[in-house]
């Protein structure tokens, strides 16, 4: 850059400090990255130079140095290119950014082309006065080590935020929806009561039948604020790329995201996200089997048990009926004959509505189905009677498990599933080591490439399936010793429905999986919970069984 005698140049100053950097004196700094520190240092210095006025002042408060994408620092560039300004000065480097290519570009190539004096105080950097083969040595190397420093930093608090998670402790900026921070303690949540109310509202919508666009819409008419809303009413400085207008409406996918976060059952499920790179902030979502998860870590607001009716709900097909209400059977009526759904149609006659259910594969195409179909009102008549039959059933044995151990059927189930989890654990390690060996074949010349694809690919398949199994048996463990200290929950829901004259959509979610509609007008009705009845059954009869034989021969056997 030429020397111009006499000119007075246009300063801008630029400031900057990420979350990384911190107000502290860590890592041998000899003073504080404060904005207000980095501030004062240049104007002291810039009062020593008449030949620059500060035109300008630029900062960015809590941007990283590791991408130029900048608010503070795009708007002094656009300064620069519309001429207000032709210096910037920096306290050093490391403000300007930590780019070690992107930095160097500007410092060696941009400024310089748009004839931008450019000055860092600490590193005794200033374009206008070269030093010659020392700035062409120095510069770059600072600009290295400070892109090291990004990259050490943001590796040490990535595994200190790991820790922290496998430690069941929040680690996120902000409590979701349902919860505050706990004031004496971050890391730990506490129920806010308000909003806490309306989560459980929600859960109790969809179980009633409520579409997630009906809930939505339900939520907006009540005037409820949405979670981004409510975070701002309570003074929380809450940011977000989506819409931030106050009164914003409440949104199916906001609905969803609640009806599916399993922090509401009081467990911690975080590291579902990873930054592909410290220099960028394009995220990528993990692999289940990666993400951190610890059970207890706080007060649930759900149980476990509606949680997990509710996402059983959200995977059914329920077609909205006028008035945007689900039916009581919606989603759970199917033909027997080919497996296809049945769809509820309305026949008029006259004045008078009929409603039928028929089989959607033969009303598209007959000559996939059977046309059978069954009245509406018949068929939940049919289903009533077989859940109060069913309740009656479930009652009866639970006199007779009370007459004998009341835990003693929970600790065999418990055994039982603790047997089964181990055998998927061996499955699951037996086919890992499969893996590896597949390789070891292919080194040695027993197998070609394709052969050791396929190879690993299978046993990629089976790892993950197992893997799957696994966790469904483990949920199903973790609820049982959870029932443990009292009745079981399912066996609890018989007795509070054991005086039901209505099938409501409450009771269908509660007690039917599905309703299978064969030729004739006959139905079979699949129970959830079908495996714990055979499991009870099972059990009465052994123990009645050892009941029917002597004492004595039961000893010698």
């Amino acid at each position: 850059m030429n020397k111009t005698e006499d000119k007075i140049y246009r300063a801008a100053i630029y400031v900057r400090l990420s979350k990384e950097d911190g107000d502290s004196f860590s890592f041998g700094k000899k003073e504080s990255d404060s904005i207000t520190n980095q501030k004062a240092l240049i104007q002291n210095w810039l009062e020593k130079m008449p030949d620059i006025e500060i035109t300008a002042v630029f900062e960015d408060d809590g941007y990283t140095g590791t991408n130029f994408d900048r608010k503070g620092f795009q708007e002094m560039v656009e300064s620069i290119r519309q001429r207000r300004i032709d210096c910037v000065v920096v306290k050093d480097f490391s403000r300007l950014g930590r780019d070690y290519l992107e930095a160097g570009k500007y410092i060696e190539k941009i400024f310089p082309a748009m004839g931008v004096r450019f000055i860092s105080i600490n590193d005794d950097y200033d374009s206008l006065y070269p030093k010659g083969q020392t700035d062409s040595l120095i510069v770059p190397f600072k600009n290295l080590m400070n892109e090291q420093y990004s990259r050490d930093t943001s590796g040490k608090t990535c595994s200190a935020l790991r820790v922290k998670r496998q430690q069941g402790m929040l680690v996120s900026n902000f409590a979701v929806f349902g919860y505050l921070k706990d004031p004496e303690n971050k890391n730990h949540l506490v129920v806010d009561e308000y909003a806490a109310k309306i989560v459980q509202d929600i859960f109790k919508w969809k179980i009633d039948g409520l579409s997630l666009t009906a809930i939505a819409k339900r939520l907006t008419e009540y005037h409820i604020p949405a979670p981004a809303d409510y975070k701002r009413q309570c003074g929380i400085n809450y940011r977000t790329p989506f819409k931030i207008s106050s009164g914003s409406p409440w949104t199916a996918v906001a609905v969803k995201r609640i009806l599916t976060n399993e922090i509401y059952c009081g467990h911690l499920i975080q590291g579902r996200h990873r930054k592909k790179s410290y220099k960028i902030k394009v995220q990528e979502l993990l692999d289940e089997s990666q993400w951190e998860r610890v059970e207890n870590t706080h007060e649930a607001i759900i149980s476990s048990q509606i949680f997990y009716e509710v996402r059983r709900l959200l995977c059914e097909d329920t077609r909205v009926g006028p008035g945007n209400v689900i039916y009581p059977l919606a989603g759970k009526v199917y033909c027997a004959g080919c497996g296809a759904s049945m769809v509820r149609k309305m026949v008029p006659c006259g004045e008078t509505k009929y409603f039928y259910y028929v089989c959607g594969n033969h009303k598209k195409n007959r000559s996939w189905c059977a046309p059978h179909s069954i009245r509406a009102e018949k068929l939940e008549k049919a289903v009533l009677a077989s859940v109060q039959a069913q309740i009656a059933i479930c009652l009866d044995m639970e006199k007779a498990l009370d007459e004998i151990d009341h835990l003693a059927w929970e600790q065999r189930e418990v055994k039982k599933l603790t047997a089964q989890i181990d055998a998927l654990d061996g499955e699951i390690e037996r086919n890992q080591e499969l893996k590896l060996a597949v390789y070891e074949d292919l080194k040695e010349g027993l197998i070609d490439k394709t052969e050791y694809r396929e190879l690993r690919k299978g046993f990629s398949e089976k790892v993950e399936a197992a893997k799957k199994a696994r966790k469904k048996l483990k949920e199903e463990q973790n609820a049982l010793l959870n029932g443990m200290n009292g009745q079981q929950e399912f066996l609890e829901m018989f007795k509070k429905y054991q005086n039901i004259q209505e099938l409501t959509r409450h009771v269908v979610v509660a007690f039917v999986n599905k309703v299978l509609v064969c030729s004739g007008d006959e139905i079979s009705v699949v129970f959830r919970y079908q495996d714990r009845f055979s499991s009870i059954a099972d059990f009465l009869e052994k123990r009645q069984g050892e009941k029917s034989v002597p004492a004595h021969d039961r000893k010698e056997a």
